[in-house]
């Protein structure tokens, strides 16, 4: 987390999202994030300030997590049933973007519906810019 000096990193236990501080040569868990049964974490973005953290999983859906107290701010379905290879989540924690049949789409977190939806080939990048926060996309047929 670049304002606190910190580093933090993000791995998968089984059901769970381990957030992870390291100072050093050490490091210490900072939070255990365990999704609901049968959901296994496949993608993961942590917000600038490392307040929230989205995490997709293998059933196509989308959490946004509040670090500090461990629970959900908001979920979101892909519709795919899929897993969800990738995700963004906007510097501010407010917004998150995933891919969904078609395209993909980006949720105001806690919204049940996608605010954008974007078409795009299965292959797309894509990653929220600090300014203004837009979205920005690479797509493999050059757009």
């Amino acid at each position: 987390v670049e304002d606190r000096g910190e580093v933090v990193g993000v791995t998968f236990d089984g059901p769970a999202v381990v957030l992870a501080e390291y100072t050093g040569n050490t490091s210490a868990e900072k939070a255990r994030l365990v999704l609901p049964k049968g959901h296994l974490p496949t993608s993961a973005a942590l917000s600038a300030d490392g307040a929230r953290l989205t995490v997709g999983d293998s059933t196509g859906r989308v959490t946004v997590w509040t670090v500090g107290d461990r629970e959900p701010a908001g979920t979101a379905e892909t519709g795919t049933g899929l897993p969800v290879a990738r995700v963004a989540l906007s510097a501010d924690g407010r917004s998150v973007a995933a891919p969904v049949k078609g395209g993909i789409a980006v949720w105001s977190v806690g919204a049940a519906e996608p605010v954008l939806t974007r078409a795009s080939d299965d292959g797309v990048s894509f990653r929220f810019l600090q300014v203004n926060e837009r979205l920005g996309t690479a797509g493999r047929d050059g757009t």
